[in-house]
C-alpha cells in the first residue's frame, strides 16, 4: 500500500488556491499514475445534507473543480456519484447536487452527475462484519473511485473523513437499515471500515480547508484548518487527520 500523506495549505475556497494545494497533492501521491488506464472514473463527494458550500457540512465544489481540472488530459468517463440518506431518487439528487454547487462545478468541469439509484451487491473483502454490501452501482462499476472527503467531527464514530465518506455509497434508505443492524458504535465503525475496504477507493482527498467540529457531521460548527489532506490510503490519511484534529487515532 502506498501509506505517502500530503499536507497543503490553502487559506479559503478561491479557485486559484484550491487548485494549487489540488496539483501539488496529487503530484506528492503520484495520482496520475493511476489515472491513465482508467476508462470510468467516479468521484465520490460527502454530500451528507442539502445546504450551501458555506454552511461546510458538504465537499466544497472549488476542490471539485480543481479535481476535474486536472482530469481533463485522461481519456476517461468522470462521473460525480452521492447518495444521501433517506429518500433517494431523481428529483432528491438534482436538488441536492444544485444546492451544494456540485452541479455547477460538474457541468464546468465536463464530468456527468448521477442520477441511476439502481445498487449491486459486492462481496466483501474482509468476510467480517458482512459477507457484501449493497453498493451504488454507478460507484461498483468504477475502474478508479476518487474519495473527496470533508473533515468533520462525527457523533457516532467521532471522526468523518475519508473511510466515513464511503459509507455514502450505500443507497438512501438502506443506510437506517445499516445503522439499525450495527447500533453499538463499534460495531458500525468497524462495519463503516470493511465497507470502504472492499471498495478501496484509489485517490482520498480530505477537504479540511474549512472542517466541522461539535455536534457533526450536519449540526456542528464552522472550523477553519486551512488545509488539503491527500494519500493513495484512507487508513493513513485518517490516522493524521485524527491527529491534526486533536483526537487519538
Amino acid at each position: 500500500m502506498y501509506e505517502k500523506v500530503s499536507f497543503r495549505a490553502a487559506e479559503d475556497y478561491s479557485y486559484e488556491r484550491v487548485f494549487k494545494a489540488v496539483e501539488s497533492v496529487f503530484r506528492d501521491i503520484n495520482a496520475h499514475e493511476l489515472l491513465g488506464s482508467a476508462k470510468k472514473v467516479v468521484i465520490k463527494p460527502n454530500l451528507v445534507i442539502r445546504r450551501p458550500p458555506e454552511a461546510c457540512a458538504t465537499t466544497h465544489p472549488a476542490v471539485l473543480a480543481a479535481v476535474l481540472k486536472l482530469l481533463e488530459p485522461y481519456d476517461a468517463e468522470v462521473i460525480v456519484a452521492e447518495t444521501p440518506g433517506g429518500v433517494f431518487n431523481e428529483s432528491v439528487l438534482k436538488a441536492l447536487y444544485r444546492t451544494t454547487g456540485v452541479e455547477k462545478a460538474a457541468t464546468d468541469g465536463g464530468a456527468s452527475l448521477n442520477f441511476d439509484t439502481s445498487s449491486r451487491p459486492v462481496p466483501s473483502k474482509l468476510h467480517e462484519a458482512a459477507a457484501d454490501f449493497n453498493i451504488l452501482s454507478a460507484i461498483a462499476d468504477a475502474d478508479l473511485v476518487i474519495n473527496i472527503a470533508k473533515l468533520k467531527t462525527h457523533t457516532l464514530t467521532t471522526l468523518s473523513a475519508a473511510v466515513k465518506n464511503m459509507f455514502g455509497a450505500v443507497p438512501g434508505l438502506q443506510k437506517f437499515e445499516m445503522h439499525a443492524r450495527f447500533p453499538e458504535p463499534e460495531c458500525f465503525c468497524a462495519m463503516v471500515v470493511e465497507l470502504t475496504h472492499t471498495i478501496s477507493p484509489q485517490i482520498n482527498i480530505v477537504d479540511g480547508i474549512y472542517g466541522m467540529e461539535g455536534n457533526g457531521p450536519t449540526g456542528g460548527t464552522t472550523r477553519p484548518v486551512h488545509l488539503l489532506l491527500a494519500s493513495r490510503d484512507f487508513y493513513t490519511q485518517d490516522y493524521f487527520a485524527a491527529q491534526l484534529m486533536g483526537l487519538d487515532p
